[in-house]
């Protein structure tokens, strides 16, 4: 129970942390990067409001059943609070840029997952996601920490921005 959400099943933020620590030392091993997006579902609180708790949290049942069969195998995907979850994908690669190719491939196919109509209480509902994305190491000092903080503070432009897309952290975030 230590290591996992109650309502989902998945990792919590304890558990990803953990998984993003030792990703970070593999790249930094392997001079390569990762990548890793937080995701927070827009919307939600008005659908919670709308139709209940029970539905809200038989939606993100649902919703992290779809994330999980859209991810490939060796993501770590993650339900770190109410309506936000993180993936950590598997692959390192050698560049920034392609680091940030296949996290943002990998946010617009789990968008596209929300988009589909979810079916709660004999109701369509379609969701969409604000994404915040991160690429690591960007410093010899990074911890994993940091890296989800980029991805916090990424994800809060993307809703800032008006909800629905994907946004890349940049240094000038913070």
């Amino acid at each position: 129970l230590s290591w996992r959400d109650a309502l989902t099943g998945l990792p919590n933020r304890s558990l990803f942390l953990k998984r993003l620590e030792q990703k970070l030392a593999s790249a930094r091993q392997d001079s390569k990067y990762a990548s890793m997006l937080l995701i927070d579902l827009d919307g939600f609180m008005a659908i919670n409001e709308a139709h209940g708790m029970t539905a809200g949290d038989t939606l993100l049942k649902m919703v992290s059943e779809h994330f999980v069969h859209a991810l490939e195998a060796g993501a770590v995907l993650a339900r770190l609070s109410s309506d936000e979850f993180a993936v950590l994908l598997p692959q390192l690669v050698s560049g920034t840029e392609a680091a940030g190719r296949l996290a943002l491939t990998v946010a617009e196919k789990l968008r596209a997952v929300l988009r589909e109509s979810l079916q709660v209480d004999g109701e369509a509902i379609h969701l969409d996601a604000s994404i915040g994305i991160a690429v690591f190491p960007q410093t010899p000092q990074e911890t994993g920490s940091d890296a989800l903080r980029e991805a916090d503070m990424a994800m809060h432009r993307a809703k800032s921005d008006g909800g629905g897309r994907d946004v890349f952290f940049e240094s000038a975030m913070g």
